[in-house]
């Protein structure tokens, strides 16, 4: 398309409409040829400023999952105090528009399981497809918190639990129509990675995209042209995605129609309901994993301690003494040497010289009793998660050099020395501290 052609397209009164339907509470941004986006935060009030846009070259336009009170007045200091709400929406993302199919279909099957039938599909213009779980269905407030001010984690916790649901089925769906051969050659990767012990893993052939679930991102609208394929976003009912063809996106062929379909309100109780204690049990399984994969790391320590020069930043940070979160510190440094598999008499030694540095010093009755419980203690404990709140970056101690990289990655200080060690040889980097 030409210009011409799209400033044709976006002056269309039914297109502007619809594209206007979905702008209010929200940031709208052109999008140009070159992929580059016009000034941010910005909206539109009326079809003439989309008509301008075009002019100016915008080829596609772009609005927030997030809803705002004051999207003129975003900063990155009052997120949270202006966002009013939220969306889900899942980003199918694959190669090739047949495999997204299935994987939208059973999406869908997920939601609509949970009594859910105020969401909306649309084609993205290309080859996959948008599913999206309007704010009005969610509940106000989740464990007594406001719920506008839980994105981006509720979200992600719903999306997983979604792709969790629908996993077993879509890789029938794939397997029932593609050998394990095709699908790899159809996604663009090696055979290997696409397969599993048991089967195939059926998001490296179509994913839910985790990118668009995250802090003011911003997605193709309905209506909206894709800059790429030059068909348009366009809405469709869920039993349409089966028999879709991509010609009937043609910006030339579409009518712009109503198509947001208002849910009840709590419509999504279940919903997060469900996806929020499926994620506790993950995180409790999870847990139980990698304390089990980090004591058959560890075991190889036994023995032998690891030298100061190889605890993580966050560690060194507390050995230089605090004056804040003392007795926090005093847990992490504990469980931390333990993990680790320092003797209980270094540890004590170590310990108790920390604390000097401390202003002003815990009380030494307070130290050694901790540390008689811990000698007294039958099982190991890991310190706290790099993420896990009210410890590392509230304390002001997490650094993450390039060992870490970042909170996400390292997952737990202990990790780090093991980390390092096993990038080294073993010999000459372990010893006894002193």
């Amino acid at each position: 398309m030409n210009l011409s052609q799209t400033v044709g397209y976006y002056s269309r009164e039914d297109v502007q409409q619809a594209i206007l339907s979905m702008a209010s509470g929200r940031e709208v941004v052109g999008v140009f040829k070159n992929g580059s986006f016009d000034t941010r935060p910005n909206t539109i009030n009326n079809g003439s400023e989309i008509s301008v846009l075009a002019r100016a070259g915008a080829i596609e336009f772009h609005c927030s999952v997030e809803r705002w009170k004051d999207v003129m007045g975003l900063k990155q200091a009052n997120y949270e105090g202006l966002r009013s709400g939220w969306d889900l929406v899942l980003d199918i993302d694959s190669p090739a528009l047949q495999f997204s199919k299935p994987a939208a279909m059973a999406i869908c099957q997920a939601i609509e399981q949970h009594g859910i039938k105020g969401y909306w599909v649309k084609f993205s213009g290309n080859k996959g497809f948008h599913i999206c779980v309007p704010w009005e269905a969610f509940p106000k407030s989740i464990a007594f918190q406001d719920s506008a001010a839980m994105f981006p984690e509720v979200a992600r916790k719903i999306a997983g639990y979604l792709k969790d649901q629908c996993r077993a089925g879509l890789e029938k769906a794939l397997l029932r129509k593609w050998s394990p051969e095709a699908l790899a050659e159809g996604a663009g990767k090696p055979l290997a990675e696409v397969m599993t012990e048991t089967g195939i893993d059926p998001f490296q052939v179509a994913d839910i995209d985790p990118i668009l679930i995250s802090p003011r991102h911003l997605f193709r609208m309905p209506y909206s042209l894709n800059r790429k394929a030059f068909l348009v976003s366009l809405p469709i009912a869920a039993k349409e995605i089966a028999d879709f063809a991509a010609e009937r996106a043609k910006p030339e062929v579409v009518k712009a129609l109503p198509f947001l379909r208002q849910p009840e309100a709590g419509e999504a109780n279940l919903l997060v309901a469900e996806a929020l204690d499926w994620h506790a049990k993950q995180q409790r399984l999870e847990k139980k994993g990698a304390a089990k994969v980090f004591e058959d790391r560890a075991a190889s320590l036994e023995g032998q301690a690891v030298s100061e020069g190889l605890f993580p930043p966050c560690i060194k940070t507390i050995l230089k003494g605090v004056s804040d979160g003392r007795k926090r510190s005093a847990f992490i440094l504990l469980n931390f040497l333990a993990s680790i598999r320092w003797g209980h008499a270094d540890i004590e030694q170590l310990v108790l010289e920390w604390n000097q540095k401390n202003t002003p010093p815990l009380p030494d009755s307070y130290l050694r009793g901790q540390l008689r419980y811990q000698q007294t203690r039958q099982k190991r404990i890991l310190p706290p998660n790099c993420l896990k709140e009210g410890y590392y970056r509230e304390m002001g101690i997490c650094a993450p050099d390039q060992v870490c990289v970042t909170p996400e990655r390292m997952r737990n200080p202990a990790g780090y020395p093991l980390k390092v060690l096993a990038e080294q040889k073993p010999a000459s980097n372990r010893k006894r501290p002193g």
